[in-house]
């Protein structure tokens, strides 16, 4: 950077400054951006303070320093596991009125296989493998969304008008196109004529998860399954007595840990309902905003019909105008204290330590195969 002096007609009055022409890339004013600038380095700090070394080296800008910082942290500290079982990404970004820590929504989710993990642990015990299962659908409520059975069950109900059985569907559709409601007797018949014109039913549902409603969300009054209800610590029994192959012992284990940092996670600060849009950002996600997106996709064991309902689901949040892409997000004002940003930071490196937890317990499952 250089200085040039301006030139100043010579005065007989002595003691005059000589002022200096201000360089061209210094800002006449600091205004939101030297602001932003300040918000970025306390981060910074503040997640060394935390055990999150600053980058060495030469750096252009503020930002660079802190992408550097925290993907420096993320390849040092979370496993393979992370990368390559769950999508998506962690974007830092300050506006003129907050810093945000986001995690956006990927592509090219990886989808895996619950079926031959949980009932082989079921085999071992009653309630083992729905424990394993059910840890890894708690995953959407700390910010990181699965597409598993459950979003199968829920869009289909938009056309089974809202039937569990066979038996209710052509009820119900009877009544649709009649306004009356069909003899018991001529339910089975009703059943064969109306599967010429319908793709599934909700039998075909069903069959995807072997009868096992509750994967659905259906009620599961008469599933096929007694399901035991499991916590911690009768998981951590179960691991102590019960001889498992060391794969499913690894399984157990990495769904007690995530269990585990899942309770500890009470504030939830990466919760998000996509209704809190920063205004600058100028994104309107409707009156019912819907996520887009997760970071895996577990199906039971077929993936085909799975996959054609994620898609109806994504595509209708788009043509609605009411998808948003982010899997989680944190934000704190461009005011905020030392301690509220060091919160930030903390939050943050917490939610990476859970993301890590879950992509272990991915791991655990089967890829599934192309069909």
């Amino acid at each position: 950077m250089k200085n040039t002096l301006l030139e100043r007609p010579r005065l007989k009055s002595p003691g005059r400054f000589v002022l200096p022409q201000i360089a061209s890339d210094i800002p006449v004013r600091l205004g939101k951006e030297s602001v932003k600038h300040q918000v970025l380095a306390k981060f910074a700090l503040a997640a060394e303070a935390i055990g999150i070394p600053l980058p060495g080296g030469d750096f252009v800008s503020i930002e660079e320093v802190v992408n550097q910082q925290w993907g420096n942290y993320y390849k040092a500290t979370m496993g393979q596991e992370s990368t390559h079982y769950l999508a998506g990404n962690l974007e830092i970004i300050v506006s003129n009125k907050r810093l945000e820590a986001r995690i956006a929504s990927s592509p090219n989710l990886i989808i895996v296989q619950a079926k031959p993990v949980i009932t082989a642990l079921e085999s071992k015990m009653a309630g083992l493998g729905w424990y394993v299962l059910d840890v890894l659908g708690r995953a959407a409520g700390h910010a990181m969304n699965v597409y598993d059975c459950r979003i199968l069950g829920y869009q289909s109900q938009v056309y089974l008008f809202e039937a569990e059985s066979d038996e209710e569907f052509v009820k119900n559709l009877f009544h649709e196109e009649n306004g009356s409601y069909p003899k018991a007797e001529d339910i089975p018949l009703l059943i064969e004529a109306y599967r010429d014109d319908y793709a599934y039913f909700p039998s075909d549902v069903l069959r995807q998860v072997d009868g096992h409603k509750h994967l659905l969300g259906w009620t599961d009054g008469s599933s096929t399954v007694s399901r035991r209800a499991f916590v911690v610590k009768h998981a951590e029994a179960a691991l102590a007595r019960i001889a498992l192959e060391p794969e499913l012992a690894k399984c157990v284990q990495a769904a007690i840990a995530l269990d585990k940092l899942f309770t500890k996670d009470k504030v939830r600060a990466f919760n998000w309902s996509g209704e809190e849009v920063d205004p600058e950002e100028g994104e309107d996600f409707g009156d019912y905003p819907e996520q887009v997106g997760a970071v895996c996709i577990v199906a039971w064991e077929e993936t085909d019909m799975l996959l054609e309902m994620i898609e109806h689901s994504e595509r209708c949040a788009y043509e609605n105008g009411t998808a948003y892409e982010y899997q989680g997000m944190a934000w704190v004002p461009l005011d905020a204290s030392s301690k509220e940003i060091k919160n930030l930071a903390r939050e943050l490196q917490a939610y990476l330590g859970r993301w890590n937890a879950m992509a272990m317990l991915v791991s655990c499952f089967p890829f599934a195969e192309e069909q």
